[in-house]
């Protein structure tokens, strides 16, 4: 049997259909997109069992942070009223969630939209959402000059198609403020407010509309409440906010 396997390359076909038979199953070149490992098969989030990003599962009911009591709202939202109607992360921004939205924002990673989406249109149904039309945070012509695209513009694209909703360009950031990363509440509301306007060609629109206003991450919600303010002044019936990732839930924001 030996000699007949090897007199008609028998052996070696057989064993290339089994390499092709594995690699077809488990392809070699999936890899995790947090830390890059090799992944056994492709998942539809793209991230190995030991990246599991963490699913925001119990939230505000209006800011969408997380939260780890029982209450349905925050303690910052109840001393608040924000300018969109609800808010909404899929995810919550820990390190693995970090990790990925600085490769997608930083590091041209512009592939990862597609996994990150995934996870917002999730976010999207489960919450059931009553909307007329989508769009994005825009971002300064500087940084799309510098960064080549807009990381919210892709996801709201993206997202856009799943749910068969129109996609508008809607607001402009007419000033690049300094870094507000490390701001408390107040002052990073302080620093983006007049720094957004309505694209007037969109007005006519967006008029009476139920607005889902697409951004990556929700932190303080400075930067939605201002970009729903200046929509609401443009005419929208409602905004709501769905970003792919948000913090936790934090004391009353006073500074």
């Amino acid at each position: 049997m030996k000699q007949f396997f090897k007199k008609w390359g028998l052996g070696a076909r057989l064993k290339k259909m089994s390499e092709w038979a594995a690699d077809a199953l488990f392809p070699p070149d999936i890899k995790c997109i947090v830390c890059e490992s090799e992944l056994k098969m492709d998942t539809r989030y793209g991230v190995c069992p030991q990246c599991e990003i963490v699913r925001n599962s119990k939230f505000c009911t209006v800011c969408g942070n997380g939260i780890r009591d029982m209450a349905p709202v925050c303690d910052h939202c109840k001393t608040i009223t924000h300018e969109y109607q609800m808010a909404r992360g899929a995810v919550i921004y820990g390190e693995n969630a970090r990790t990925l939205v600085r490769k997608y924002k930083f590091g041209a990673a512009k592939y990862l939209a597609d996994y990150l989406t995934e996870y917002v249109a999730d976010c999207y149904f489960e919450n059931q959402f009553e909307i007329d039309c989508l769009t994005y945070v825009p971002i300064h012509h500087t940084k799309h000059k510098q960064r080549g695209y807009n990381q919210a513009q892709i996801l709201a694209s993206n997202l856009s198609s799943k749910i068969d909703k129109t996609v508008l360009g809607t607001l402009a950031k007419t000033a690049q403020p300094k870094d507000t990363a490390r701001l408390g509440g107040k002052q990073r509301a302080e620093a983006v407010r007049g720094v957004f306007s309505l694209v007037e060609s969109s007005r006519e629109q967006i008029k009476n509309k139920r607005i889902l206003l697409v951004d990556d991450v929700y932190t303080t919600g400075a930067t939605a409440d201002e970009c729903s303010r200046v929509l609401k002044l443009g005419g929208v019936k409602s905004v709501s906010v769905l970003t792919f990732a948000t913090s936790m839930a934090q004391k009353p924001l006073l500074s």
